[in-house]
């Protein structure tokens, strides 16, 4: 089974619509900003339309937020790969993508 950590985060900002730049609690007053890449899917480039589309909604969905980010492992980037949680809904923001047709599953 895979170790999942769980942290409080805030959104600094939104580089495409699978990822963003977040400032990770990690607790005992350490704060670190980190480009996340988002588990389980693939948003379009921002060379295409619908890539600014995801983008902007992913940017517009986490804005003011209260999150909790869950990271399994860095990807090749060494960027944490999370699902994001927006602390009023059970659905990460990850599936609600998927489910909006903003994003493809990825492996």
């Amino acid at each position: 089974m895979q170790r999942t950590w769980n942290y409080p985060a805030e959104l600094i900002r939104v580089h495409d619509g699978d990822t963003a730049w977040l400032k990770l609690d990690l607790g005992l007053r350490i704060k670190v900003e980190a480009p996340c890449r988002l588990f389980g899917i693939n948003a379009p480039e921002l060379s295409e339309p619908s890539g600014i589309a995801s983008r902007d909604w992913l940017a517009a969905r986490l804005a003011d937020k209260v999150l909790r980010v869950d990271s399994m492992q860095l990807d090749k980037y060494g960027r944490p790969l999370v699902r994001i949680f927006d602390a009023a809904l059970p659905e990460s923001v990850n599936d609600e993508m998927l489910r909006l047709g903003l994003a493809a599953p990825y492996p």
